[in-house]
C-alpha cells in the first residue's frame, strides 16, 4: 500500500501543481514556502553562530536521537529553541563542530530546502527579496554542504545569465568566473570528500553509492520497483547494521525505477528547456 500511495502521489501532485499555477495560486504557494524557509534559515544561522560556534548561548532543549553522529550516550540531541538541534559534526580546515542542520536531521537535507527556496527566490519571481537570499547563503555557508554550495554557486550564475539585464560581454565574464569558481569549488569538494570517506557517515555514503549502482544493474531498464529501498539493502555492506537509509537520490532513482523512470525525470527537464518566461521554472519545480 505504501507504494502504491507513492506512486498515486507522483501522478496527483503534478497535476496539482498545474492547477495552481493556471489559478495564479502557485505565487502564494511559492512566497509561503520561501518565507518560512528564510525565517527558519536565518533563526538557525544565528542560534548556530551564538550557540555551538561561539558557545555564548547554552542548549535548552532535547530531542531524541539514535542514529545521528551528534548525539550522546544518552540518545537525546541537545538543541537550541527548538529552532537548532546538534545532530552532524563536521570539519571544515581547522573549524571542528557541529553543523547548522536547523529542524532536520542532517546538513544535506536542510540544504535541499534551501536550494528549493533559493531557486524560487531568485528564477521564479520577478523581484527577489534580499534578506531572503541572505538568509540562505548563510545558512548553507553554516550546513557545511559542499553540494549545496555548488548548486546555490550554479543558480546565481543561471540568475545572472538569464534574468540580468547587463550585456552580453558582461554575462559571458559571469560565466567564465564561476566556471573557475566551480572547479575550485569541485577542488574543495573533493578533499572533503576524501576526508569524510574515513569518517563512518563517508563510509556509508561510499556503500550507498556502491549498492545504489549494483543494484540499479541487477534491472537497468524497469528497476526493482519505484520507492522499493528493500531491493537495494541486500546489496549493502554488512559494518551498515540496521542503518539502511539510502542518500544518494541520483541512484535511487535509477535503482528502484530503472531508465524507464529516469526518462521522466529527463522529458519534464527538456521540457523546462523548451518553454518560455514562469512556465519555464514550473516545469523545474514540477521536476523537483
Amino acid at each position: 500500500m505504501g507504494h502504491f500511495a507513492f506512486l498515486l502521489l507522483y501522478a496527483i501532485f503534478p497535476l496539482f501543481i498545474l492547477v495552481c499555477y493556471r489559478n495564479s495560486v502557485l505565487d502564494k504557494i511559492f512566497d509561503y514556502l520561501s518565507s518560512i524557509i528564510a525565517w527558519l534559515a536565518l533563526s538557525s544561522s544565528i542560534l548556530w553562530l551564538f550557540g555551538p560556534f561561539l558557545g555564548v548561548l547554552k542548549p535548552n532543549c532535547t530531542f531524541p536521537d539514535t542514529w545521528s553522529d551528534g548525539s550522546l550516550s544518552s540518545g537525546e540531541a541537545f538543541g537550541y529553541y527548538g529552532l537548532l538541534y546538534q545532530l552532524q559534526w563536521s570539519g571544515f580546515g581547522s573549524f571542528l563542530g557541529f553543523r547548522n542542520t536547523s529542524i532536520f536531521g542532517e546538513g544535506p537535507a536542510f540544504a535541499f530546502y534551501l536550494i528549493i527556496a533559493l531557486l524560487v527566490e531568485l528564477l521564479y519571481f520577478k523581484k527577489y527579496k534580499l534578506w531572503r537570499v541572505f538568509s540562505f547563503i548563510a545558512a548553507l555557508v553554516t550546513s557545511f554542504s559542499t553540494t549545496g554550495w555548488i548548486l546555490a554557486l550554479g543558480i546565481f550564475v543561471a540568475y545572472f545569465y538569464c534574468k540580468s539585464t547587463i550585456s552580453k560581454r558582461a554575462r559571458n565574464l559571469i560565466v567564465f568566473i564561476a566556471f573557475c569558481l566551480f572547479c575550485a569549488a569541485f577542488s574543495v569538494s573533493h578533499v572533503l570528500f576524501a576526508s569524510k570517506v574515513d569518517t563512518s557517515s563517508g563510509a556509508i555514503h561510499m556503500d550507498d553509492f556502491k549498492a545504489g549502482f549494483a543494484a540499479w544493474l541487477s534491472s537497468p531498464i524497469l528497476g526493482n520497483g519505484i520507492g522499493n529501498n528493500d531491493a537495494v539493502v541486500p546489496f549493502m555492506s554488512s559494518f551498515r547494521d540496521n542503518n539502511t537509509g539510502f542518500s544518494n537520490t541520483f541512484l535511487f532513482v535509477l535503482a528502484t525505477g530503472g531508465l524507464l523512470y529516469f526518462a521522466l525525470w529527463l522529458a519534464s527537464f527538456w521540457g523546462y528547456y523548451r518553454a518560455k518566461g514562469n512556465a519555464r521554472w514550473f516545469g523545474l519545480f514540477s521536476s523537483l
